[in-house]
């Protein structure tokens, strides 16, 4: 993100992003608690163990640790962009046409 500091990216990221990122675990988890309905032990262990991973995930890792982890990381935190080569026209992906334009 250019023209933001670290720091300022991150908040921009969370804010952008955390509401899809909980409503989709948020979700997974209501999925997931269906098979604690079923008579089989297995599956409810399996169930119970499924939503408390993605609610921790969802609240506690993505909302807490992530960031904390970020902010120690500082720049180095967008260290793939730094060791990506400059595009050039040799490098660049060509137009695919699909056949449908009109052709005169």
């Amino acid at each position: 993100m250019e023209g933001h500091t670290d720091q300022g990216a991150l908040v921009r990221g969370m804010v952008n992003t955390g509401h899809i990122i909980t409503a989709a675990g948020v979700i997974m988890a209501v999925a997931f608690s269906g098979l604690l309905f079923s008579s089989e032990l297995i599956l409810n262990q399996t169930a119970f163990l499924l939503v408390l991973s993605v609610l921790l995930d969802t609240f506690v890792v993505r909302t807490f640790l992530v960031p904390i982890l970020m902010t120690w990381s500082g720049a180095k935190t967008w260290w793939p962009r730094g060791n990506l080569p400059a595009p050039t026209k040799d490098h660049a992906v060509p137009c695919v046409r699909s056949g449908n334009e009109n052709q005169s």
